[in-house]
């Protein structure tokens, strides 16, 4: 204990030794500079007063950081994350392989995208028979870009020729923009494709859905604003909380001409 007291002190008499130092070169009289120290009793109450605002720093910045996390509203997150295992299992009759394609929530320090993936995979943990192959993260890229790039065809036609028994594939990153080609060249044997779609519906996607590359289609809706004098519908549950956020596509029922 007295070892940190002395070095307490000496870093105090250190500090307040330059402020005088500094002061003195301004009034052009170095020579008489102050020599300060710090004596006898005073010592262990400097030293105190030193731990002190240090344990007062540390409290203040951890209480910071939790009271941010804390105040994070994680269910819309969590909503989504247990909602795509639900669906993913139910097109799957509960039964199968499957492999996942995620953000790097811990590169992007995004408590959002980590709660998404951890209530996924604890609602596919419990009974049943669900097994995850492999999970693959991906970075987001450098320079701005559609969130479907994010899920490449290069990467769909790798992860059919690596896990031939995948039964599904999971994207939390969109669905693949495929070309007419590369539809053409796709396997008539291939995992189901569940795709969460960022940037809503658009063209590509529900060209894929028609031919039956992507078989379901988790969308946004559109945030309605409430008339006036309406108060601001909230859900009830998490599954009320993602019915009112996201939208359900399958593909097309179409009926051959008579």
């Amino acid at each position: 204990m007295g070892a940190i007291v002395n070095a307490l002190v000496f870093v105090v008499e250190r500090v307040i030794q330059s402020v005088l130092l500094l002061l003195s070169l301004f009034v052009g009289r170095r020579e008489h500079a102050a020599k300060f120290k710090i004596e006898g009793n005073s010592r262990s109450v400097v030293a105190a007063a030193c731990l002190a605002a240090i344990l007062a720093s540390v409290t203040s910045i951890f209480l910071g950081q939790c009271s941010r996390t804390s105040a994070l509203d994680l269910t819309a997150d969590v909503a989504l994350g247990e909602s795509m295992a639900e669906l993913t299992a139910g097109l799957l009759n509960h039964k199968g392989k499957i492999l996942v394609i995620g953000k790097d929530a811990k590169k992007l320090n995004s408590h959002g995208l980590e709660a998404q993936m951890r209530a996924f995979e604890q609602t596919l943990s419990q009974p049943g028979g669900i097994t995850v192959l492999d999970t693959e993260l991906v970075s987001m890229p450098s320079t701005p870009s559609k969130p479907s790039a994010l899920f490449t065809g290069e990467m769909f036609f790798k992860m059919l020729e690596s896990q031939p028994d995948a039964d599904a594939i999971v994207s939390f990153v969109g669905a693949p923009p495929l070309t007419r080609d590369e539809i053409s060249a796709l396997p008539s044997k291939r995992p189901k494709l569940i795709a969460l779609a960022e940037a809503g519906m658009t063209p590509v996607l529900q060209q894929l859905l028609d031919d039956g590359v992507v078989q379901m289609a988790i969308v946004p809706r559109p945030y309605l604003r409430p008339q006036a004098g309406q108060p601001l519908r909230k859900p009830g549950s998490r599954k009320e909380c993602f019915d009112l956020l996201y939208e359900v596509i399958t593909p097309r029922v179409t009926t051959p001409d008579p």
